[in-house]
C-alpha cells in the first residue's frame, strides 16, 4: 500500500509540474494558441477533400475518355494545395509570434528567480555547469505550445487516415501502426540520450564560449597584444571547439546508424501494404485511384504516427527541464522557510565565534576559527597578505554566506534567523571586481530607472563628493564601450563610480574591499578622509594593504592564512611589535627606498 500511494503521490506530483509549465506558458498566449489550434484543424478537412479528389481524378483517368472533367478534378486539387499553402503560411506566422512570447516568458521567468540569498554556491565553477545545462534544457521547452498543438492535429490525421484505410481493410492500419513502433521507441530514447550528451559536454561547451569571448573581448584585446598571448588563446580554443566538435560528431554518427536500422521498419511496413493493394488491384477488387488513395493515406498514417511520438517527447522535456530546474532552484536559489524570518530594522552589533570556512568543492578552509566583534558606530579595517581571507572574512561576516548555526550572529541573534534580503538592503560594497554597469552615470549612481528626483538626489550627492565624477562628464552619458555612442571611462574613473554608488545608499554598513586601489593617492586621501568622517554613527568595514588607511580606524584586525593573529588600534598594535608591526616597518621603508 505504502508502495502504491508513493507511486500515486509522485504521478500527481508530476502532473501538476507538467501543468504548472503549461498554464505558465499559457497565459496571455491564449488567442494565439488558439488561432494555431484553429488553423491546424483545416490540415484535416484539405486532406480529407485531396484524398477523395485525388481517388477521383485517377479513376477518371482510367475510364473516362472526356477531359473537361479531368480538368476539372485538377483545378480543384490546384485550389486545394493554394489554400493549404496559405493555411501554412499563416500557421508559421502564429506560431513564431507565439514563440517569441513564449521564450520572453520563459527568460523572464528564469531572470527574476535567479534572486540568491548567499553567493556561496555562486562562487563555485559548478554554478555556471549547472545554469548552463538549465539554460540547455529551457531551450526545448521552449517549443512546448506548438508541440501540443502538433500533438493535437496529429492526433485528428492519425484518426482521419486510420478511418480511410479502414473503409478498405482493417489490416492496412494495423500493418501501419506496427511498423511505425520501432521508429516511435527509437524517437523517445534519443531525446534522453541528447539530453545525457549535453550533461557530458556542458564543461567543454563553457570553456569554448569563455576562450571565444576572451578573443573577442576589447578589454582582454589590449593585454593580448601586449603579451602576445593570443595564439596561446587560440590554440586552447581550438582544442576546446575540437574536443567539443569531435564529441557531437560521434553522438551524431552513433545517431545515424541506430536511425538507419530504424528507419528502414516504416517503408517495409509501406512495401508491405503495397503488396496487398497490387494483390487486389490485379483481382481488380479496387480502382487505380483506391490504390493511388490508399497507398498516400497509408504513407501519410505512418508520417502522422511519426510526428505524434517525436512531438510527445515535449512531455519528456518538460519532465527533463524540471528535475534539471529543480535541483538548480534547490542549490543555488532562495528556499522557503517554514519559520517567519526576522526583519532587521536597526543594526548595533555583528559578532562571530571560532568560524570555519572553506569554498565549495574545495578542501582547504579559508578561514579557521575566526572571532571577530563589530560594533555600530566603529570603523574597522581588515589587514593581511594576499590570500590570507581579508575578503572572505568580509562577506562571511555580513551574512554573504551560508554558515552554521551558532557561528554568525546579528544584535545578538543568529544570523541564520534573519530575512537576508531585508539585511543586504542595510549594505553597501565595493568590491574588488567591481561592475561596469553600460547605464548613465545617474543610473551606475543611484542603480535604478532615474526620474527627474533621483536625478536631484544625485546631483546633491555629488556636491558633497565632487572628486568622483569627472568635471566634464554628463551624467546622463552611457559609459563604457558596449553601446554605441557611449564614452569609456578610465580605471580609476570607474572605480571612482562604484564609490558613489556604494556611498550614495547611504546604508549603515559599508564595505570597502580595496575600493581605492586604481585612484590617485591625493583623491584616495580625499575619499577615506570623508568616509570616516561622514560615517561615524555607522559601521564602516575597510579591507585594505595600504596601513596607513587602516591606520585611520578604530580597530584593526590582522589576518594570516585565514586566522585573526591580532586586533587593536593603531598605536596599539605598533607596540605590540607583532605581525603588524612587520608589515608597518616593510610599507615605511618601501616608502622611503621609492622616494629616494
Amino acid at each position: 500500500m505504502d508502495g502504491a500511494a508513493s507511486r500515486s503521490s509522485s504521478c500527481r506530483c508530476s502532473v501538476n509540474k507538467y501543468w504548472f509549465w503549461i498554464r505558465m506558458l499559457l497565459t496571455g498566449n491564449e488567442r494565439l494558441f488558439a488561432a494555431v489550434a484553429g488553423l491546424l484543424l483545416c490540415f484535416p478537412i484539405i486532406t480529407y477533400y485531396k484524398f477523395a479528389l485525388t481517388k477521383s481524378l485517377f479513376d477518371k483517368l482510367s475510364s473516362e475518355p472526356s477531359v473537361a472533367p479531368i480538368l476539372l478534378l485538377a483545378g480543384l486539387l490546384f485550389i486545394l494545395q493554394l489554400v493549404e499553402e496559405q493555411v501554412e503560411r499563416t500557421n508559421q506566422y502564429c506560431n513564431e509570434r507565439m514563440n517569441l512570447r513564449v521564450n520572453y516568458k520563459l527568460d523572464n521567468f528564469l531572470l527574476h528567480r535567479i534572486q540568491p540569498t548567499t553567493i556561496t554556491n555562486l562562487e563555485s565553477p559548478r554554478y555556471r555547469n549547472d545554469l548552463n545545462i538549465v539554460m540547455s534544457s529551457l531551450s526545448n521547452l521552449s517549443l512546448i505550445l506548438t508541440s501540443l498543438i502538433t500533438l493535437a492535429h496529429q492526433m485528428v490525421l492519425i484518426g482521419m487516415y486510420a478511418y480511410l484505410l479502414f473503409r478498405y481493410g482493417w489490416w492496412f492500419v494495423l500493418i501501419t501502426v506496427i511498423f511505425s513502433i520501432p521508429g516511435i521507441y527509437y524517437t523517445i530514447a534519443r531525446l534522453k540520450r541528447e539530453d545525457a550528451h549535453y550533461r557530458e559536454f556542458s564543461q567543454v561547451s563553457i570553456k569554448t564560449n569563455t576562450l571565444s569571448g576572451l578573443l573577442t573581448h576589447p578589454y582582454v584585446l589590449k593585454e593580448l597584444i601586449v603579451f602576445a598571448a593570443k595564439p596561446m588563446l587560440l590554440s586552447r580554443w581550438l582544442t576546446a571547439a575540437k574536443e567539443r566538435i569531435t564529441g557531437r560528431v560521434r553522438f551524431l554518427n552513433k545517431e545515424f546508424r541506430l536511425s538507419f536500422l530504424f528507419s528502414i521498419c516504416s517503408p517495409s511496413g509501406q512495401f508491405a501494404v503495397q503488396v496487398l493493394l497490387l494483390y487486389r488491384l490485379s483481382r481488380s477488387d479496387i480502382t487505380l485511384g483506391d490504390y493511388v488513395a490508399i497507398m498516400s493515406a497509408a504513407a501519410m498514417l505512418g508520417a502522422a504516427l511519426k510526428n505524434f511520438w517525436t512531438n510527445l517527447d515535449v512531455i519528456k522535456k518538460i519532465q527533463l527541464f524540471s528535475g534539471h530546474y529543480s535541483s538548480f532552484e534547490r542549490n543555488y536559489l532562495q528556499q522557503p522557510s517554514s519559520q517567519p524570518a526576522i526583519v532587521a530594522d536597526d543594526i548595533s552589533h555583528f559578532s562571530c565565534r571560532g568560524v570555519h570556512f572553506a569554498y565549495p568543492d574545495q578542501p582547504r578552509e579559508v578561514l579557521r576559527g575566526v572571532d571577530v566583534d563589530i560594533v555600530a558606530g566603529e570603523s574597522i579595517a581588515f589587514v593581511g597578505e594576499n590570500g590570507s581571507g581579508k575578503s572572505t572574512l568580509a562577506k562571511v561576516l555580513f551574512g554573504f554566506h551560508d554558515l552554521p548555526r551558532g557561528s554568525l550572529f546579528l544584535n545578538r541573534l543568529d544570523i541564520n534567523d534573519y530575512d537576508r534580503e531585508a539585511l543586504f538592503s542595510h549594505i553597501a560594497i565595493v568590491n574588488q571586481d567591481y561592475i561596469k554597469y553600460p547605464l548613465s552615470v545617474y543610473e551606475n549612481i543611484a542603480m535604478n530607472d532615474c526620474g527627474e528626483e533621483d536625478k536631484r538626489m544625485v546631483d546633491d550627492f555629488l556636491r558633497r563628493y565632487p572628486s568622483l565624477v569627472p568635471d566634464n562628464l554628463d551624467c546622463e552619458t552611457v559609459i563604457g564601450n558596449d553601446y554605441l555612442d557611449s564614452v569609456q571611462l578610465s580605471g580609476g574613473q570607474w572605480q571612482r563610480i562604484a564609490i558613489a554608488r556604494a556611498l550614495y545608499k547611504n546604508a549603515p554598513i559599508l564595505i570597502f574591499d580595496e575600493a581605492t586601489s586604481e585612484v590617485d593617492p591625493e583623491t584616495e586621501k580625499t575619499i577615506i578622509d570623508g568616509v570616516l568622517k561622514e560615517r561615524k554613527d555607522k559601521m564602516t568595514l575597510l579591507i585594505t594593504h595600504s596601513l596607513y588607511i587602516s591606520a585611520k580606524v578604530d580597530r584593526i584586525y590582522v589576518l594570516d592564512e585565514g586566522n585573526v593573529v591580532e586586533a587593536g588600534h593603531h598605536e596599539e598594535l605598533l607596540a605590540k611589535r607583532g605581525k603588524y608591526y612587520a608589515m608597518w616597518m616593510a610599507q615605511v621603508e618601501g616608502d622611503k627606498a621609492y622616494a629616494s
